[in-house]
Order: C-alpha cells, then sequence, then structure tokens
C-alpha cells in the first residue's frame, strides 16, 4: 500500500510542476488564466473582418483574444 502511495505523490508533484510551469509561460507570454482555466490574451489585437462592410474592402475592428485551455 504505501508503494501506491509513492506512486501517487510523484504522480501528483510531476502534475503540479507541470500546472506552475504552464503558469510561467502564460506570465511571461502576456496570456491571463482565470480560475476555471480560460487563458486570455493580456493584450488587444486586431482582426480582419473582410465582409464586415459589405462593399468588400473590409474593416479592421480591435478585439479582446479568447482561448480556452482544455
Amino acid at each position: 500500500m504505501v508503494t501506491v502511495y509513492d506512486d501517487l505523490a510523484d504522480a501528483i508533484g510531476a502534475a503540479q510542476r507541470d500546472l506552475t510551469s504552464a503558469l510561467d509561460y502564460a506570465r511571461t507570454h502576456e496570456l491571463k488564466v482565470d480560475d476555471s482555466g480560460r487563458v486570455r490574451l493580456g493584450k488587444t489585437v486586431a482582426r480582419h473582418h473582410a465582409r464586415e462592410t459589405g462593399d468588400g474592402q473590409g474593416r479592421h475592428r480591435e478585439q479582446q483574444g479568447e482561448l480556452h485551455a482544455r
């Protein structure tokens, strides 16, 4: 039984290191992670919407980028 607990502790430690590493990566790359795991760009990005004007010219509109961690 002790071996099972040791293996579980090792797995938990590895998972915690992976999560800490992911949060460090997000912080250094201007990403924001909320408590639910949703990842958001820390800065506004411009996206091109070609059909927004209806004349084929398109316009640029700034939006907050969003990704979802799974």
